[in-house]
């Protein structure tokens, strides 16, 4: 039977569209199957180099083996197990909530499950953005144009590579709820944000939310639009509140505030009346260089291509995007203002819907002009390839198979201190430690201590390890060396009570 579809009100020449019945069922309607080809197609490719990096050693305990010891730990001792890293829960270190959900599936499919659902998941918005883009009246080819420009952000294959992270799952319910919103379906509106919110391990998927909720609230001729995005704002800003520690002061124990904005005041609320009497500080931080960087390599891929096309109104889908990106600016991190990991990924919806609500005037006919501005976001696609190359696969460690080796020898259950890299490999334990905390940690009896001098990271300087190796090697007993890797079992606590000194 057809399906009618409302015309979208504010606009007197549409009229109700009738799509091709599904007399087969729908998953085999050409439209359909087209979409699943390519969200699939995506995650065949980004699942499979994700593995890769952790065959080849690459994966990295910051994040991918502190998530996993988080979720191994949730399974076994409860919802508030604290991680080992970190010595608090989880879902403290990180606000994402959803990882409650996730640690059965962990249980049963391990690091693999985690990396294909990543990969997944950011597939899907090649999905909802097709299916936002037929709300809206939008040609067959320009929305699958679209979902290609979105499949080829390289914000999303530099998160989807850098190990893994919860907010990744909020990206196409971002999509997915402003779909539900046009169609009017209130109740999947509604979990598709709280989805995005609890998934959010960086505050930037709550301003996310709360952009996305502005975009809304202006839209044109729907009263219910409005509503449902100033409450989506709210919401959204309360979440934001507590997690920042505006309502509940340090309820992870630790204080997210003070390492973001401390040169604004030690709590939000000094903060705000600094900034009440100083407003151009907000936008301090664009004085520097890096910055502008930041801002043309994420706005860059979208906003060549429609940036002047449309109204202006349009333009209020890019309140996410200039949220994030401020909050990400005011920390001063260099971590946060960076469009090659999982901070900046909250910024790639707003950017894209941004893309659909300006492209549904323009009819896509292939020229050489278009052409030619399809390679803009080519470019920026291949020069993010070749800084994943540079930084990270020519770093891959040239002795992976003594690193295997030595991770066998590891007895199952036993704590272990381990160099960040090759944290992922021993993370279902209840004790998982990195070697940055060799020295405050204690050593009891039956620990086991896994290193590799041919291949450190920043987190362990050089000398520093091969001084603890020279005397765990006198003291303690050698479970393997070879390679540069060595694996020493604690036998003698005592020999080993202090820290040492390169």
């Amino acid at each position: 039977m057809a399906e009618h579809l409302p015309a979208r009100e504010g606009h007197p020449a549409a009229q109700p569209r009738v799509l091709p019945s599904a007399e087969l069922g729908s998953l085999v309607r050409t439209d359909l199957l087209s979409r699943w080809v390519w969200v699939l197609l995506y995650t065949a490719v980004l699942a499979s180099l994700s593995a890769l990096r952790y065959q080849t050693w690459l994966a990295t305990g910051w994040d991918l083996g502190l998530y996993g010891q988080g979720l191994w730990a949730i399974w076994h001792h409860g919802l508030l197990a604290p991680s080992s890293v970190t010595g608090l829960p989880i879902v403290a270190q990180s606000g994402g909530f959803i990882l409650w959900a996730l640690a059965p599936l962990y249980h049963l499919g391990g690091v693999g499950f985690l990396l294909v659902l990543q990969a997944f998941s950011l597939g899907m918005g090649y999905y909802f953005i097709d299916r936002i883009g037929a709300d809206l009246e939008m040609p067959a080819r320009t929305r699958h144009v679209l979902g290609l420009v979105y499949l080829a952000n390289p914000i999303l294959w530099a998160a989807n590579l850098d190990d893994f992270h919860p907010v990744v799952l909020g990206i196409p319910l971002l999509f997915a709820a402003v779909h539900f919103a046009l169609c009017r379906r209130w109740g999947a509106y509604a979990l598709a944000l709280a989805g995005a919110l609890i998934s959010g391990d960086v505050a930037a998927m709550a301003l996310a939310v709360v952009g996305l909720g502005i975009a809304l609230a202006v839209s044109p001729g729907r009263r219910d639009l409005i509503a449902a995005g100033l409450l989506a704002a709210l919401a959204a800003a309360a979440w934001l509140m507590v997690s920042t520690e505006w309502i509940i002061p340090h309820w992870t124990h630790q204080s997210y505030w003070l390492p973001y904005y401390r040169a604004f005041g030690a709590t939000p609320q000094a903060a705000l009346k600094t900034l009440s009497g100083q407003p151009w500080r907000l936008l301090g931080w664009l004085e520097a260089l890096r910055p502008w960087e930041y801002l043309v390599w994420v706005g860059g891929p979208v906003g060549a291509f429609w940036l002047f096309r449309g109204r202006l109104r349009d333009l209020s889908w890019l309140a996410g995007p200039l949220l994030v990106a401020e909050y990400n600016g005011l920390s001063g991190n260099p971590g946060l203002t960076s469009p090659f990991d999982q901070y900046s990924l909250a910024m790639v919806p707003g950017l894209l819907l941004t893309a659909l609500f300006l492209a549904r005037r323009v009819t896509w006919r292939p020229s050489w002009k278009m052409r030619w501005r399809g390679l803009i976001p080519a470019v920026f696609l291949l020069v993010t390839l070749l800084h994943l190359h540079e930084t990270t696969w020519r770093s891959a460690p040239p002795n992976a198979a003594a690193l295997a080796a030595a991770a066998a020898r590891v007895p199952a259950h036993r704590p272990v201190v381990a160099q960040n890299f090759i944290m992922p490999h021993l993370a279902n334990r209840a004790a998982l430690y990195d070697t940055n905390q060799l020295g405050t940690i204690p050593l009891k009896r039956g620990t086991v201590v896994v290193t590799d001098t041919a291949y450190t990271t920043d987190n362990t300087p050089p000398a520093l390890l091969t001084a603890w190796i020279h005397r765990l090697g006198r003291t303690q007993k050698v479970l393997y060396q070879k390679g540069g890797v060595s694996a020493f079992a604690i036998v003698h606590p005592a020999a080993v009570t202090k820290g040492v000194t390169p």
